[in-house]
């Protein structure tokens, strides 16, 4: 297993409301976050 993660943010995407990356990329996976709601 690589210890090498990519974090991508997108500036599209929503504003964070927690100190999360909108996905993370490690060894060919790209596990996703989840969208809480804002209202």
């Amino acid at each position: 297993m690589s210890d090498r993660f990519v974090f991508h943010n997108f500036k599209a995407a929503p504003t964070h409301v927690a100190p999360f990356s909108h996905a993370v990329e490690c060894d060919g996976w790209i596990q996703l976050t989840g969208q809480m709601p804002t209202d």
